[in-house]
């Protein structure tokens, strides 16, 4: 039985709320160290730089590499794991990217990917690494439930638990 998740990553208000919130925090340290005024101007131009990279990957996903959709087929079910042969991949993820462009029926290319063993499952949150060939970084991909399809994120994490 095949089962296939597709996620298309929208824009988090949870996500926003919390990297505007930290950076904030790091802002205000910045501003009471004691440092020359060079320095903490240096320092708060690299906040908020950090801030502006950050929220355009993962927030208005308008950079480069930026991941707007996720797509999982797998042939494990997600109610029942299956026992597994070494070496051989039960699942094939694919990623849309935001760099891209669309082809002549609207649909943008699939890179196929390759799951990292680090990720993280929670029930608000849910951090992917993704190795594309040719690619020297892996591509991180945040997903909150307010950002993406619930049903589909509910089923995502059941395949990845089990």
């Amino acid at each position: 039985m095949y089962t296939t998740v597709k996620l298309p990553v929208g824009a988090s208000r949870t996500l926003f709320g919390w990297l505007c919130f930290i950076h904030f925090v790091v802002l205000l340290s910045v501003v009471f160290l004691s440092l020359s005024t060079v320095v903490r101007f240096f320092l708060v131009m690299l906040v908020l730089l950090s801030l502006a990279h950050t929220l355009r990957q993962h927030y208005f996903r308008t950079a480069v590499n930026s991941v707007r959709a996720v797509v999982l087929r797998s042939d494990r079910s997600s109610v029942e794991p299956v026992e597994m042969i070494p070496g051989e991949s039960s699942e094939t993820w694919q990623l849309v990217l935001h760099a891209d462009q669309p082809a002549a029926d609207g649909e943008r290319p699939l890179h196929t990917a390759t799951l990292t063993s680090s990720y993280l499952v929670t029930p608000w949150l849910v951090l992917l690494n993704f190795k594309i060939e040719g690619r020297l970084r892996a591509l991180p991909v945040l997903l909150f439930p307010d950002a993406t399809d619930a049903e589909q994120l509910r089923r995502l994490r059941i395949l990845l638990l089990h």
